[in-house]
C-alpha cells in the first residue's frame, strides 16, 4: 500500500502524515520501505523534513528536489533491504556513488538524503536501523576554485549583445547581482527598488535574506523589461535552455557552466575589484566565508569597476 499523494504547502502535507495514529503511520512506512515505493517513501521523507528537518516547512523547492533525487538514487543503486540493512550496505552504497563519476557535492547531497530517509523511518517506528551513521564522502582532491566555471567579461558582453530584454535581465541578475537561478526566478516587483538601486533576495539559500546592489546595466535592463512583469514566468529548466540557445547565438562555449557560471562571474569580478571577502560573501549570500575565499584564486581575470558601476 502506498501513501496517498497530497498537495498544498509542505507544512500541510507534513501535518497530514504527522497526525496519523502511530500504528497507522508505522504500517504505511513499513509497507513503503518493504516495496521500495518511491512515492510512498517520498511522502514520508517530505513529512519528516517538514516537521523535524533543520529548516522544517521553510525548505526551498530546490532543496526538496535534491532530496527526492537522492531518494530515487538510493532505491535504484542501493538495492538492499531498507528495513533490515546489512552492516556494510550503507558503506557499499556510498562506494557506488563515489565510483559513479559524480561530483563530490552530489555524493554529499545523496548521502544526506539517505540519512534523512532513515531518520524518517525511525520517526515512523518502521525500523531502528541507521546504516549511514558515521559515513562521510571522500574529500574532493580538486581545489574548489578550479571548478568555478566563471564566464569571462567578454563572454558576458557577447551574451548581452545577443539577448532579448528578458534574457538580458536574467543574464545580469546572475552576472552582476550574483543571484542563483532560483533567486532570480523568485524575484518579485516589490523586491526591486530602482531609485535606490537595490534589490532584496527574500529567500536565498538556507532561507537567508540579503540586499544586493543593482548595477547601472541591470537597472536599465529591468526598466526596459518592466519591473512590474516580475516574477519571471519561467522555470529553471526553461532558463537553462534559453541560456544555451543564447550562448550558441552569441558564440559562447558554455563548457558545462550553465547559469551558475554567471554567478561565478559576479563573485570573481567583485573579489578582484574590492579584495573584500565580507562584501563579496554578502553580495553572493554565502553563509560561510570560506566558500567566498575560492574566488580570490580566480580574481586576477576580473576587471576594474565595482559591482555598482558596471
Amino acid at each position: 500500500m502506498t501513501l496517498d499523494v497530497y498537495r498544498g504547502t509542505l507544512l500541510s502535507r507534513a501535518r497530514t502524515l504527522a497526525t496519523l495514529p502511530e500504528d497507522e503511520l508505522r504500517r504505511r512506512a513499513i509497507a513503503a520501505a518493504r516495496d521500495h515505493d518511491l512515492e510512498g517513501l517520498w511522502q514520508l521523507l517530505e513529512a519528516y523534513l517538514g516537521v523535524h528537518g533543520k529548516r522544517r516547512s521553510q525548505l526551498s523547492p530546490g532543496t526538496l528536489t535534491k532530496y527526492r533525487q537522492g531518494l530515487r538514487a538510493l532505491l535504484e543503486i542501493g538495492q538492499f533491504d531498507l528495513l533490515r540493512p546489512g552492516r556494510n550496505d550503507g558503506a557499499l552504497y556510498l562506494g557506488r556513488l563515489e565510483t559513479a563519476g559524480l561530483a563530490s557535492s552530489t555524493v554529499g547531497v545523496r548521502l544526506a538524503a539517505a540519512r534523512a530517509l532513515y531518520a524518517a523511518l525511525r520517526w515512523a517506528g518502521a525500523t531502528q536501523a541507521n546504516p549511514f551513521d558515521g559515513l562521510s564522502p571522500q574529500r574532493d582532491p580538486v581545489d574548489p576554485a578550479d571548478k568555478r566555471g566563471a564566464y569571462s567579461r567578454l563572454e558576458v558582453e557577447r551574451m548581452l549583445e545577443a539577448a532579448d530584454p528578458l534574457m538580458r535581465v536574467l543574464v545580469l541578475l546572475g552576472a552582476h547581482a550574483g543571484l542563483r537561478i532560483s533567486e532570480a526566478l523568485a524575484l518579485e516587483a516589490g523586491d526591486v527598488d530602482l531609485a535606490r538601486r537595490r534589490l532584496t533576495v527574500r529567500r536565498g539559500k538556507g532561507g537567508r535574506q540579503r540586499s544586493v546592489v543593482i548595477s547601472r546595466s541591470l537597472a536599465d535592463a529591468l526598466y526596459a523589461y518592466g519591473v512590474q512583469r516580475l516574477p519571471i514566468a519561467l522555470n529553471a529548466d526553461q532558463v537553462r535552455y534559453r541560456l544555451e540557445v543564447l550562448c550558441k547565438r552569441a558564440g559562447v562555449n558554455q563548457r558545462g557552466r550553465a547559469y551558475h557560471g554567471l554567478r561565478h562571474h559576479a563573485g570573481t569580478r567583485l573579489m578582484a575589484e574590492t579584495r573584500d571577502l565580507d562584501r563579496t560573501a554578502h553580495h553572493l549570500g554565502h553563509a560561510n566565508i570560506n566558500t567566498t575565499r575560492v574566488y580570490a584564486k580566480l580574481a586576477d581575470n576580473a576587471l576594474d569597476n565595482t559591482a555598482g558601476q558596471w
